[in-house]
């Protein structure tokens, strides 16, 4: 990475830590030409892991938990993503960025809450899976945060509007239903739509006069578990205050899905 990039890194990490108060942790950023061949350098005592998940998803980031708890996190980016959108779009890159940052952060804090012995343990989605379904909704609200931060001069400036509402909110709501019938494993399913709640909730957090409860509730109320879902992960955003309820996450979804 050369150093004009590693000043880039290094400035918007800390933007981050800035505009949200965390406690920093160990960290280091990769770039990739295949993120799971390097995934297996930083975890190579996880390569059984991913030989039974095989084919392995298509993602432009990931992260690697350290082995110790205390230790280093990794995130890796896809290189040619990186590439290409630094030169065409680099709101998106620094969105995905922030996005995996968050994760770490969710489960350094997580095995705290949790005492958990090793961040393996929480991998494990069976055991963990309401939390990975909060920390997708975090790691995509702040994520998709720092994309319009960095590509807008003034974040909330309703100008932005029209075209969110006729362009971007269609695109992603058709997205996210293409998605979810794509699949009939219903994890995938709920990740899915983490992933659109979180961005659903910076619109709400920038322009709220606009994406106020009865829009809301216009765009999810047809599917009254969705809606509901939304309403947790907005309202439980503290992670310390989430885990105490998690079970309320999980009798909401039963609505939808089973074996929860």
């Amino acid at each position: 990475m050369d150093n004009i990039l590693n000043e880039f890194l290094t400035s918007i990490v800390g933007d981050y830590f800035s505009e949200y108060g965390y406690e920093p942790l160990k960290l280091a950023i990769s770039l990739a030409d295949d993120i799971w061949d390097e995934y297996l350098k930083v975890r190579p005592d996880h390569k059984q892991m991913l030989d039974e998940q095989r084919p392995l998803p298509s993602f432009h980031g990931t992260i690697a938990t350290p082995v110790e708890l205390d230790g280093t996190f990794t995130i890796i980016i896809d290189n040619q993503y990186s590439k290409t959108t630094l030169k065409e779009n680099p709101g998106a890159w620094i969105g995905t960025i922030i996005h995996e940052l968050t994760h770490t952060i969710d489960y350094r804090d997580y095995a705290r809450l949790v005492h958990a012995a090793s961040y393996d343990e929480i991998l494990d989605t069976s055991r963990h899976r309401m939390f990975q379904l909060w920390t997708e909704f975090n790691a995509r609200r702040h994520g998709y945060y720092f994309l319009r931060k960095y590509t807008f001069k003034d974040v909330h400036d309703l100008a932005q509007i029209p075209d969110i509402v006729n362009r971007e909110l269609p695109f992603q709501m058709n997205y996210m239903y293409e998605q979810y019938h794509s699949t009939s494993d219903g994890w995938t399913q709920m990740y899915t739509v983490s992933q659109f709640l979180g961005r659903l909730a910076v619109w709400e957090d920038l322009f709220p006069s606009h994406f106020d409860s009865e829009q809301i509730r216009a765009l999810l109320g047809a599917n009254r578990w969705m809606l509901e879902m939304y309403s947790y992960l907005n309202s439980h955003r503290d992670l310390e205050v989430a885990v105490q309820s998690f079970d309320e996450l999980r009798q909401i979804l039963l609505q939808n899905f089973q074996g929860l």
